[in-house]
């Protein structure tokens, strides 16, 4: 937090002081302050805004929807790259906190712990395609952000996969937000930016990642079955 006051402060000052956004209305006007400020301090802008990410990332603080679209209107279909791989990068250091200071003090206490053996259940029946799997779960999020990030080390995710399937399973949620960012002058709220065609993208998006899988597994099974004879 200390980077982000130093550099903010080296930023000029206007009506619309640097800060994070919390809501759309909030979003345009900075986005429009970030503008200015990043055709003469690009640098700083691009720091700044890869340390409030990283940082609300890690610590699993709601609002990335906004800094996915606040990244669109400064760097074009390129932030997609760019907030993804933050977006694995922070998820990673949340995953390490919980393994190593964090996750033995809120399993039992804020989570339940049945709750994280049904996950462990469901990781083990792919445990051979984890990767495929766990894309999944990023790409149509109906197990939240956070809980993966602090559950993964405890129901046997390794680091490797959980950092890559992050970066590759948020990339369609991110084209999305950034996506939007070109309409964001004329855009009312935020849910203006899932609308059924979006939402039906990531489900087709989720399909052809899961059914490659399903029908390995199954195909595996039929295979077993006949050469058992």
């Amino acid at each position: 937090m200390f980077i982000i006051w130093k550099l903010a402060l080296i930023l000029p000052t206007t009506d619309h002081p640097i800060h994070i956004p919390h809501s759309l209305a909030d979003l345009k006007l900075l986005a429009a302050t970030l503008k200015v400020y990043s055709s003469s301090h690009f640098i700083y802008v691009l720091v700044l805004f890869c340390a409030v990410f990283l940082f609300k990332q890690s610590f699993g603080v709601p609002g990335s929807a906004l800094l996915n679209v606040l990244a669109g209107a400064l760097y074009g279909y390129p932030a997609i790259i760019l907030i993804s791989v933050l977006a694995a990068i922070g998820s990673t250091i949340g995953y390490l906190l919980s393994k190593h200071i964090i996750g033995t003090v809120i399993f039992g206490n804020l989570i339940s712990r049945s709750r994280i053996l049904s996950w462990r259940m469901a990781v083990d029946e792919h445990r051979d395609n984890m990767l495929p799997y766990m894309i999944s779960i990023r790409t149509m999020p109906v197990v939240p952000g956070w809980f993966v990030n602090l559950a993964s080390p405890f129901v046997g995710v390794p680091i490797g996969t959980f950092f890559t399937s992050t970066a590759i399973g948020l990339v369609p949620f991110h084209y999305i937000c950034v996506q939007a960012a070109h309409t964001l002058s004329t855009l009312e709220s935020m849910a203006g930016i899932f609308s059924i065609w979006t939402v039906l993208q990531l489900f087709m998006i989720t399909a052809v990642i899961i059914v490659p899988v399903v029908f390995k597994k199954r195909l595996a099974k039929l295979y077993r079955k006949i050469t058992s004879y």
